[in-house]
């Protein structure tokens, strides 16, 4: 956002020319009062007290001092004096960050997180509109984790005894965070909900159930992980996810999933019809409960937690007759390694990439 100003009226400068005018005085200012040393901008520029004024040498030595990185801001000014031209270049410095980055008011993100968001390299030179855009990085990310209100203002102090240096606080006004509750759906369709987990996922939107059994129903497999179903205060539902289920003929294609066997059982016992799938439910040691789990429950397919299970789970699953997920594989190498294990459906966020290494690697081996 470098500024590039030159200051002349067109008049003055024909004037000036016509007259082959010569240069009476050359100045530097500080604009902004702060800086005192002058002599290095002078020293860069060409335009020198009793030699004729010309005004592209003028605009090169702008241009010279803005491309040098050091000023936030650089503008010629020519003023016709009592015994000839006054140039005068006007400056402002960029300010050198010394670190620690300091942060008042944060409650959510510790300054690490917020030192890291705000990227400034210490011993840099940056401007005011390099601070501004680090607050505004901040500011994104808190407003991906549902901060709307959040503020985020950049205070630069210069350090005395250190000339150009200055120390930088964020200062945080978080405000309330909201939730999905909050809003209604009509409101949560204005969300980007895929730049909150990455940029490259940056445009995706939340959508409904129905929305994706009208797209996918009888074509596609489909591992639904019910998450309300996790938690024992919450309404299950069953009533009408079981009907939008069977209204798109898709109960063969569905896989109910969650981490709570009781869930799972209470769902069967209302819709035998509609397939489960047994989640994981925190156990880290024994690598076959959750095909025990399944075959307890009445479950076809299991979906098996990174790093939470090994060979053996893979080989008992499919001893019993248990299809198996795992969540999640977003590295094409890795999901070709599940594959080579036997696993049967790979949870993924880069459904693309992932799966036309998938593809290509099953095809050589079909070879």
């Amino acid at each position: 956002m470098k500024r590039l100003l030159i200051a002349l009226s067109l008049a003055l400068v024909g004037s000036f020319a016509a007259e082959a005018a010569k240069i009476a005085a050359v100045r530097a200012v500080s604009a902004d009062g702060r800086d005192e040393n002058v002599g290095d901008v002078l020293a860069r520029c060409r335009l020198k007290a009793g030699a004729e004024y010309d005004a592209q040498q003028c605009a090169r030595d702008v241009r010279e001092l803005r491309d040098s990185g050091e000023f936030e801001e650089i503008t010629a000014n020519v003023e016709e004096g009592a015994d000839g031209l006054v140039v005068t270049y006007s400056f402002k410095r960029k300010m050198r960050f010394l670190a620690p980055l300091n942060v008042k008011g944060n409650d959510y993100w510790g300054v690490g997180k917020i030192t890291k968001l705000a990227d400034l390299k210490d011993g840099y030179a940056y401007g005011e509109a390099d601070y501004a855009a680090a607050a505004g990085r901040i500011r994104k990310e808190y407003q991906k984790k549902f901060f709307p209100d959040v503020k985020v203002t950049p205070v630069v102090e210069p350090i005395p005894d250190s000339p150009g240096a200055v120390t930088v606080t964020m200062v945080i006004e978080e405000g309330a965070r909201h939730k999905i509750s909050d809003y209604t759906f009509e409101e949560l369709l204005a969300f980007d909900f895929g730049v909150k987990k990455d940029e490259h996922f940056k445009g995706l939107k939340i959508i409904r159930f129905d929305d994706i059994l009208k797209k996918f129903a009888c074509t596609t497999i489909m591992n639904i992980h019910v998450k309300i179903w996790d938690y024992d205060d919450v309404d299950p539902m069953f009533e009408k996810i079981a009907g939008l289920i069977r209204q798109y003929g898709a109960e063969k294609q569905c896989y109910m999933m969650s981490s709570s066997d009781r869930r799972l059982r209470a769902f069967h016992e209302f819709a035998p019809d509609i397939n489960l799938c047994v989640g994981w439910d925190g156990n880290k040691t024994d690598m076959l409960s959750m095909t025990n789990r399944a075959l307890a429950v009445g479950a076809k397919k299991v979906q098996l937690f990174k790093p939470y299970f090994d060979q053996s789970s893979v080989d008992y699953a499919k001893k019993n007759g248990i299809l198996c997920n795992v969540f999640y594989a977003d590295d094409p190498d890795e999901a070709i390694r599940y594959i080579d294990m036997g696993i049967d459906c790979i949870l993924t966020n880069d459904y693309l990439r992932v799966s036309n290494a998938v593809r290509a690697h099953v095809k050589e081996l079909n070879k």
